[in-house]
């Protein structure tokens, strides 16, 4: 995690290639089969950074709003087909990075809370059962703050602000920082 002006362009491309490109080659690769069996589903880790944009976050938070847009398009153009697509929504998992990014930074967002690993494979077993198009997996509900985020921008930042994410992410890049001034 480094402020976007310190990201060298090697990050980037490592970022959209993990995060975006990687899902669309390979769906790209697996629907035809899909297709010709004329059932599948495909299901994409999005992320609530792609959702709400927080600090420090932008190319992540770029390629997980992208993954929600492509996951939605899949949906529109194989709806009928038998194949169709589900993008999980998490929050802050206790798995992953998230560990890391919380030592680094000292303190969780608290607001916000933090899911278990389990909780997101159950929301992608659910999504694919159910067919959903869209999954958030959160212990709190988020989804009426991300409605207000949409309808009132400006109001919607400052709530967003005062989930404590902006402010964790900037303390884990700050962190980041002083371990590498020598």
């Amino acid at each position: 995690t480094s402020a976007y002006h310190e990201l060298s362009e090697e990050n980037l491309h490592d970022i959209l290639g993990i995060n975006l490109e990687a899902p669309m080659v390979l769906t790209r690769l697996a629907l035809p089969a899909m297709l010709e069996r004329g059932r599948g589903h495909i299901v994409n880790i999005s992320s609530l950074a792609g959702k709400s944009g927080p600090a420090f976050q932008e190319p992540y938070a770029a390629t997980k709003a992208a993954l929600v847009a492509f996951t939605s398009s899949l949906r529109a153009s194989y709806r009928h087909s038998g194949v169709s697509a589900s993008a999980i929504v998490p929050g802050f998992v206790q798995a992953g990075i998230y560990p890391r990014l919380k030592d680094r930074a000292g303190s969780a967002p608290v607001l916000l809370g933090t899911s278990p690993p389990h909780k997101v494979v159950e929301a992608i077993l659910d999504a694919i059962d159910r067919d959903l198009p869209e999954v958030i997996v959160n212990p709190i509900p988020v989804r009426p703050l991300l409605a207000f985020m949409a309808l009132c921008p400006r109001v919607g930042e400052w709530l967003s602000g005062k989930t404590g994410a902006n402010d964790f992410f900037r303390r884990a890049v700050e962190a980041g920082n002083r371990r590498q001034t020598p």
